[in-house]
Formats: structure tokens, sequence, C-alpha cells
């Protein structure tokens, strides 16, 4: 286990630098205090499992689980660097089990998630000031955080392990990125959405972690968050199972 930490912590730090941290925090930033508002004036507030909900709210929650992709995706990373650079074959050189290696990289996901999270709703407070949040909501929401984390931060290492060279990764990484944001509910409720991007959206985790986070930090009453939730985890441990295999036969 202290393997595991330090290699955790290794990567923690790797991913907290403050450019990186300015720039995963930025973009919700930016959505909640510049989209959100500006389309609140042609967006009016609407119906979300049967509670009124007004756009920049609406808008802000879905921002916060948008951090937790940004964060996935960095930490999930750090091994195409290593590879890159050369590190991945010194660490396996000292002390360290490719185990404990993907346990290190798993566990700062997590923590870099829900740290990045944690002030990016510091950041939207303003606009969820007046929100009926409660203890066990908030701790439901975080849950459902880490468990993205583990989802992103396994897709991250997919991509990391199949791809090598820096132009393809980028591409393919971007490409995904945008098309998971997009095609999810964090800029409108999947149900309203038409008929070809509802179907997209229903088979994207993201839809089902904006969901669900919002249904526990909001209170919103949602008769299918069980099936959610229930899908997300599914998701999430069925990567990281891909990654795992993967990361098995990973050549250094």
């Amino acid at each position: 286990m202290r393997n595991i930490f330090r290699l955790a912590y290794r990567a923690f730090v790797s991913s907290l630098d403050k450019p990186t941290l300015f720039f995963i925090l930025i973009f919700p930033a930016f959505l909640i205090f510049v989209m959100g508002y500006a389309y609140s004036g042609i967006i009016p507030s609407f119906m979300l499992g049967g509670e009124t909900i007004s756009y920049p709210v609406f808008l802000a929650s879905g921002a916060v689980t948008l951090v937790v992709v940004n964060s996935g995706m960095t930490v999930g990373t750090i091994i195409w660097f290593d590879r890159k650079y050369g590190m991945y074959e010194q660490i396996l050189v000292g002390p360290f089990r490719r185990y404990e290696y993907m346990a290190g990289i798993i566990l700062a996901t997590i923590l870099v998630s829900l740290l990045s999270a944690g002030l990016a709703l510091t950041i939207a407070s303003p606009v969820l000031a007046g929100t009926p949040v409660t203890l066990p909501g908030l701790l439901y929401a975080g849950l459902t955080l880490a468990v993205g984390s583990v989802l992103f931060g396994s897709l991250a290492l997919i991509i990391s392990i199949h791809l090598r060279s820096s132009e393809s990764f980028n591409v393919v990484s971007n490409f995904i990125f945008f098309t998971i944001l997009f095609t999810s509910s964090v800029f409108y409720p999947a149900e309203y959405a038409p008929q070809p991007i509802k179907l997209v959206a229903e088979l994207n985790p993201l839809t089902y972690l904006a969901d669900a986070f919002r249904a526990g930090l909001l209170g919103i009453a949602d008769s299918n968050i069980l099936f959610k939730t229930g899908i997300l985890m599914a998701e999430g441990f069925a990567l990281l199972a891909v990654a795992s295999l993967m990361f098995s036969d990973i050549k250094a």
C-alpha cells in the first residue's frame, strides 16, 4: 500500500501545478458565469424532476461534473507522458509493480477530481445560493463524482496505452472530450433534446454523471436515479477492467 500511496502522491502533485489547475477550472467558470447568464435571457426556467430550475443553476451544476472529466483525463494521461519521456521504465526498475502504478494513478484521479470539483463548486456557489442542499444529498453527489473520476480516468488510460504519437493522442483526446461534452446533459436535459441526440446522450456516461450529481446536489426527484447511478458504476468498472487488461500487456 505504501508504494501505491507514493505513486498516487507523485501523480497528484504532477497533475496539480498551477497552470493545469487554472485551465481545469477556467472552462467551467466560463460556462457558469458567461454562458449560464448569457443564455438565461433566451432560455426560461423549466421543469426538471418536478422542480422549477433556472438555466444558470442547471448549467452550474453540470459544469462541476465537467471538472471531473477534465481532471480524469489529465491524471489518466500521465502514463502517456511517462512512456514518452522514459519515466515508466525507470519507475518499474524501482520497487514498484505494474498494478501499484495503475492503482496510484486511479487513486490520484479520484483525489484530483474531488478537489477540483470542490473548488468548482465553490466558484459556482453564488449561482447555487439558495439551493436546498442536504448532507445526504451532498454525500451522494460526492460518491457519483468519485465513480465518474474512475470512469474518465480509465478512459484516459485506455487512450494513453493505445496511442503513442503526440499528434494522434491530441486529436483523439480532444475529439472524445468534446463529443462526450456536447452530447451529454451538461448543457441541456437529455429528455428535451431531439430524438437522435437523445439516443446518443443515453449512451454517454457524462449524462448519467451529470443527472446523478444534480439529483443529489439540488434535491431533484428522479425516479430513475438508481438506474442511472447503476449504469454509471457499470460503465466505470467496465472501462477500469478494460484499462487493467490493456495495462497488463503494455510494453514499455
